[in-house]
């Protein structure tokens, strides 16, 4: 059996995963993740720019022969909702992992 990545991170740093911890960093921001979770975004990571349908996510990722649409979209649907929604794009073409806008750090307007 392939031996996994237990960390992973985006070629542009902005999001970090430690399976060991079973924590993301994104943007700055610490989100803590289950084991479905972090085997899923580091499948993600992985791939890159790649799109994937939901099978084959599954099968690259936990091996599941039998994973479908409905079992990947839930898992992606967590992520989206722990990291959020622009993390993780979803189109007809399959799944891959998405580029949020860059966070505003500019700060407040002046008065």
């Amino acid at each position: 059996m392939e031996r996994r990545a237990t960390t992973g991170r985006t070629p542009d740093g902005r999001l970090t995963v430690d399976f060991h911890a079973r924590r993301a960093v994104a943007d700055g921001r610490v989100v803590d993740l289950t084991y479905g979770d972090c085997s899923l975004l580091l499948g993600l990571i992985e791939q890159g720019e790649e799109f994937r349908d939901a099978g084959d996510l599954g099968r690259r990722v936990w091996n599941f022969s039998w994973a479908g649409e409905r079992e990947v979209a839930v898992r992606l649907g967590y992520l989206r909702a722990k990291l959020g929604r622009d993390w993780v794009e979803s189109t007809a073409r399959g799944h891959r992992l998405g580029r949020p806008p860059l966070p505003d750090t500019a700060g407040p307007p002046a008065p």
